[in-house]
């Protein structure tokens, strides 16, 4: 799911959210910085970009790539002349695109025949369930579970948490 440089982004958000420790700051305010920090880092080691699902870097460089090279291709049919563009010669005839190729009938497979210990009339329903998470997906799905978890964070921070960290924390600290 993540790739060393993802790992190494989040180790370096730790290191800088334990750095801002050392900040000539309130002590509440280290900590907010620090969680910001944190939270900033988390953000730039899991964020993907466009339809590749790419990391910013590697994204900012296949669109530079892009941008400074010169196209030297072009998406436009040549063999068949242009309807109405004027550049037929009189009486030449113009190409008609090929006909459709006929559609093949989909073959459907058999039911099964039910089974004597079954109830006549009810369909059994097969619940198979693949593991198999696409990574993007399962980012989405972390990226969630995280802000989940930070709302509920939040509200308890609202509704007295901090006062009894802030006790908690009187009781370690001198």
């Amino acid at each position: 799911m993540f790739n060393d440089r993802d790992i190494a982004v989040i180790g370096a958000g730790a290191l800088a959210s334990v750095l801002c420790l050392l900040l000539p700051v309130p002590f509440p305010w280290k900590v907010g910085i620090g969680f910001t920090v944190l939270v900033i880092a988390l953000v730039a080691a899991l964020i993907r970009l466009g339809r590749d699902r790419l990391t910013p870097e590697e994204y900012l460089v296949r669109r530079i790539r892009y941008w400074l090279r010169p196209r030297f291709w072009t998406f436009q049919v040549r063999d068949l002349p242009l309807r109405f563009s004027g550049r037929e010669a009189p009486g030449q005839k113009i190409a008609e695109p090929p006909p459709p190729a006929p559609e093949r009938p989909v073959k459907r497979k058999p039911e099964p025949e039910p089974a004597a210990h079954r109830l006549p009339g009810v369909r059994r329903v097969s619940a198979a369930v693949s593991w198999r998470l696409d990574p993007a997906l399962a980012e989405r799905i972390a990226g969630l579970l995280l802000a989940v978890v930070g709302l509920y964070f939040l509200d308890w921070l609202r509704t007295g948490g901090a006062v009894a960290l802030g006790m908690d924390l009187a009781r370690v600290l001198p």
